[in-house]
């Protein structure tokens, strides 16, 4: 049994309680108290929770590798049209033919920097234009099967406020908000440009890099992957 997830959240939960600013020895037992909790066996329902995440294919909740196994590891690496509840219309470009657009799935492995014992495997998804959506497949696939930890994927962030992206670290290809249009460039409003990790360094060597730019796409020098296409 693989271990629990979101150990983040109970250390978390453990220092909102401490009314001192310094790390003391309570602070410490009840960090390793998390950990030794987040290591037990899930619970039943946690298992439940985690095959619905599939089953469902709810972006952003966390499985495991008994429920991957039973939904079948190929499952989980998919491209599928964009369904109708998946974008709002305030969230939709003008410009684009939705009939182009795909959303391709995919699971991904999340790690709390500096502590490789919280981590994850989450259910993920991207929108793109359809003629890229097989490599995205295909990237997504190799970063999550070498444990390249992504923060967070999601299909649709357009709503948000534009300094969401940055703050909470989301990885993103389509994204069109008809409020603040410049908020990301031209390429992600049509699905051809994905922003990975915003918030953490990515340099020449770091894997992800060079993935992508084996699959033709131009990296801007920080987090951004862009694949110029002729029409």
């Amino acid at each position: 049994m693989m271990k629990k997830f979101f150990l983040f959240a109970a250390a978390v939960a453990c220092c909102l309680g401490v009314t001192s600013c310094s790390i003391g020895d309570d602070v410490a037992e009840a960090f390793e108290k998390g950990i030794d909790k987040a290591l037990e066996p899930l619970t039943e329902a946690q298992k439940q929770s985690h095959r619905d995440a599939l089953k469902y294919w709810t972006v952003g909740e966390p499985t495991d590798e008994d429920a991957i196994k039973e939904f079948g590891y190929d499952n989980c690496f998919t491209v599928v049209e964009v369904g109708q509840n998946r974008l709002g219309s305030e969230d939709r470009n003008p410009a684009v033919d939705f009939a182009n657009m795909r959303e391709v799935r995919t699971l991904y492995y999340w790690e709390e920097p500096g502590n490789k014992k919280n981590y994850g495997l989450l259910v993920g998804a991207v929108i793109s234009d359809k003629r890229i959506a097989s490599d995205l497949l295909a990237i997504f696939k190799q970063l999550y099967e070498s444990k390249y930890p992504i923060n967070r994927l999601v299909n649709t962030i357009s709503s948000a406020p534009a300094d969401y992206i940055v703050q909470e670290n989301v990885s993103f290809c389509y994204c069109y908000n008809e409020e603040q249009p410049n908020a990301v460039s031209e390429a992600h409003h049509l699905g051809l440009a994905v922003c990975l990790n915003p918030k953490t360094p990515i340099t020449e060597q770091d894997a992800a890099v060079k993935l992508f730019r084996q699959y033709g796409f131009e990296w801007d020098g920080k987090n951004t992957f862009t694949k110029r296409i002729n029409n």
